[in-house]
């Protein structure tokens, strides 16, 4: 049997953290709603997620299932009296060559292994569906323009933090 063990406290009004092992996750806990921060019915469903994408990355090699991404978007429905969320919809895309037979069988497996899945599914109507998509194939020129657009943005990084402590890289500034 597994056990888990959190420590949440506030910080400053309206702003409280959440930690286990080496992170730290700040959250909204205001009365009312936050532009920024995670509020706690969008910290469940966030854990909805990665629960999702940890078992993906679980069950592939067990599976013999490749794909090269997944993403997910989850969407919950909450009612007032009393407050509980009475709804959790998913949609996990996933990049993959494997036919849709192979896709549906991941699916039944995230939904058997997920513990958090199966955890809020006994609370509320859980409701989603694996999408298979064609990996996007990139060539040789895309992945140059990516590093190069990178190499552009680390640049400019780098220029700002050195006219900000007035170090300037040679040629620059004079």
């Amino acid at each position: 049997m597994l056990e888990y063990t959190v420590k949440a406290e506030q910080v400053v009004a309206n702003v409280s953290t959440v930690r286990t092992k080496c992170a730290q996750i700040f959250f909204d806990s205001s009365p009312g709603q936050s532009e920024h921060l995670l509020n706690p019915a969008e910290l469940l469903l966030s854990a909805f997620s990665a629960c999702l994408l940890k078992n993906v990355e679980r069950l592939a090699p067990l599976l013999r299932f490749s794909y090269t991404r997944t993403a997910i978007r989850v969407h919950g429905v909450r009612e007032d009296k009393p407050p509980r969320l009475v709804r959790i919809d998913w949609e996990l895309t996933i990049w993959t060559d494997e036919p849709a037979s192979r896709v549906d069988l991941l699916e039944r497996n995230l939904r058997k292994q997920g513990t958090i899945y199966n955890t809020l599914a006994v609370a509320c109507e859980v409701e989603g569906r694996v999408i298979g998509s064609p990996p996007v194939r990139r060539c040789r020129n895309q992945r140059w323009q990516r590093r190069a657009t990178y190499e552009r943005h680390a640049a400019r990084r780098q220029m700002g933090a050195a006219s900000l402590s007035g170090n300037y890289p040679d040629g620059v500034g004079d």
